[in-house]
């Protein structure tokens, strides 16, 4: 169904309120009025039935005869965007409520939480609101069908539209507690919104918490618990943070960026992104354009290393506990050096062995060490010659002279021995028989 359907049932049905104009209609504009009035019957007949508002896909249709700047506003959220003349619409409006393919109209996000709110509508133009759900592939319109001029707000509350369906609720659908005005004696009161009266338990029943389901308990937040995967993960009520990890952490049956919740960006969840030298006084989530989305809390300015009474460290020191500020890390108690005592140690256990070794060598440690268990083999004589060497003849004892000793010693030439000097003349009466020659 595109874009002027919805708004052209609305004038249908504008027209069928004028008795005047159904009495003049004659011939053929009789038939195509009957025929009309049959199709837009058979078209909004599911809505007299019983419908389960969190089962079915709801949108929400804005048409004007002219362009306008329209502003949806829910819970503490005011979203602008822009009719445009072909009936398109500019943008998307928060988290539960998307933009369609064709952006003729806002899909409500399936969650009850999304179901849930009123949706507050204005437009700087006169404008017409239309609310539908698709079942089973059918545009099925709801009986109210809201208009609006000028600056005005339309309300749109989807469980009011149908209060053909009692709205779930957390006591009875989420818990599968009972609803009471007052509870019996063997029942205890829970902090469970009902309809009416006061949710009431079994005395001495604890939260179940072992089922993806039970993620839809506020009780079971934090829990880890398997989901239809069998895939075990971590609870988080309400919607999921998580986007990575392939579990369907809220119980809502859609897992990370299939499920709406992960698309949300940090404005879309109402929190902020902190600057570098602020904090979050909240709780710190992931949001579609950012990791660290502070909500329920402000943004604060770190303060001064100084202003903690911290200690900033000197280059070689270390610290037991770090905090955070403004001008870099700082010591929440005294730094301590970095120093370590196992060179000492290493160099004392050295010296040690040293002074042990000279005493055992001034002991004579090494050289006893040397003789035990070892037999020393004497030195090699030198090889004996066969050359036969008479008995010396030992010495005869020579008689003492008692002459005076004559103290006149005159100088002898050396004396040549005789066999060297007949040599020497041999080899003399050689060379002058040579020169005669």
């Amino acid at each position: 169904m595109k874009k002027g359907l919805i708004f052209t049932l609305v004038l249908s049905v504008s027209k069928m309120c004028s008795f005047s104009s159904i009495l003049k209609t004659k011939g053929i504009k009789t038939i195509q009025f009957m025929l009309s009035l049959v199709f837009l019957i058979l078209l909004m007949s599911p809505v007299f039935a019983a419908v389960d508002p969190y089962k079915v896909d709801w949108s929400i249709q804005i048409d004007s005869q002219a362009k306008a700047v329209c502003t949806i506003s829910y819970d503490l959220g005011k979203y602008s965007f822009d009719l445009r003349e072909d009936k398109t619409l500019s943008r998307r409006a928060g988290a539960c409520l998307s933009l369609s393919l064709d952006k003729y109209w806002l899909n409500v996000a399936k969650t009850k939480e999304c179901v849930e709110k009123v949706y507050n509508i204005t437009c700087d133009n006169d404008f017409i609101v239309s609310l539908f759900y698709i079942s089973q592939g059918i545009y099925n319109v709801p009986a109210d069908i809201f208009s609006s001029s000028y600056n005005n707000t339309v309300s749109v509350d989807i469980i009011e539209t149908t209060p053909s369906v009692v709205p779930t609720n957390d006591c009875q659908e989420v818990y599968d507690y009972t609803c009471r005005s007052s509870c019996f004696d063997t029942e205890e009161e829970v902090n469970y919104p009902c309809i009416s009266g006061v949710c009431c338990k079994p005395q001495g029943v604890s939260i179940s918490c072992t089922e993806v389901s039970d993620c839809l308990k506020r009780d079971c937040n934090a829990e880890y618990v398997k989901d239809e995967n069998g895939k075990t993960g971590r609870c988080e009520y309400a919607s999921e943070l998580n986007c990575n990890d392939d579990f369907d952490n809220d119980g809502d049956g859609r897992i990370d960026m299939s499920d709406t919740d992960c698309s949300q960006t940090c404005e879309d969840k109402f929190g902020l992104i902190c600057a570098g030298d602020e904090t979050c006084s909240g709780d710190i989530v992931r949001a579609f354009d950012t990791d660290e989305c502070c909500i329920n809390g402000d943004c604060q300015k770190i303060a001064t290393c100084a202003e903690q009474n911290g200690f900033k460290c000197a280059l070689g020191q270390e610290c037991d506990d770090w905090i955070d500020a403004s001008d870099g890390l700082c010591c929440s108690v005294k730094c301590k050096s970095k120093t370590s005592i196992m060179p000492f140690v290493i160099i004392a256990i050295i010296l040690a062995l040293g002074a042990a070794a000279f005493f055992l060598y001034k002991k004579g440690f090494f050289k006893k060490g040397l003789a035990i268990g070892k037999r020393v083999t004497p030195p090699a004589l030198p090889p004996q010659t066969t050359q036969y060497r008479p008995p010396v003849r030992p010495l005869q004892p020579q008689p003492r002279v008692t002459q005076p000793v004559n103290v006149n010693i005159k100088f002898q030439p050396h004396q040549i021995p005789r066999r060297e000097k007949s040599e020497l003349d041999e080899t003399l009466k050689k060379l002058r028989k040579l020169a005669e020659k």
